[in-house]
């Protein structure tokens, strides 16, 4: 199984997840295949809090909604048309194996 499956075999949001990121315009990373919320919903001056949906949308699109309309962050706008396949897979693969490697799978109750 390679990391993309993986990430997304999960239910639920598997521990080790970092905090999402934001770009040069303060505008919060969403990676291509991404599907759980990774958001900060600590208010400032409180420690680090993750976003209480621990459960996987169902596609990219519902996270987006989700980080826009709950947490009220903005996001890159995206391009018309399809990416080049090559450019996902980069950026895919530097992401993953950066998150996958702080998972904690601490039972098989996150593994559909």
């Amino acid at each position: 199984m390679n990391a993309k499956e993986r990430y997304l075999s999960f239910k639920n949001r598997p521990d080790g997840l970092p905090f999402a990121t934001t770009n040069e315009n303060g505008e919060v990373k969403v990676y291509t295949v991404e599907v759980f919320c990774r958001a900060n919903e600590a208010n400032v001056g409180q420690p680090p809090r993750m976003c209480r949906t621990e459960s996987k949308f169902s596609h990219t699109g519902n996270l987006r909604v989700h980080l826009k309309a709950v947490h009220e962050l903005r996001l890159p706008k995206l391009k018309a048309g399809a990416p080049a396949r090559a450019d996902i897979i980069e950026v895919e693969r530097k992401e993953y194996k950066f998150s996958l490697k702080n998972i904690t799978i601490q039972s098989t109750e996150y593994l559909s």
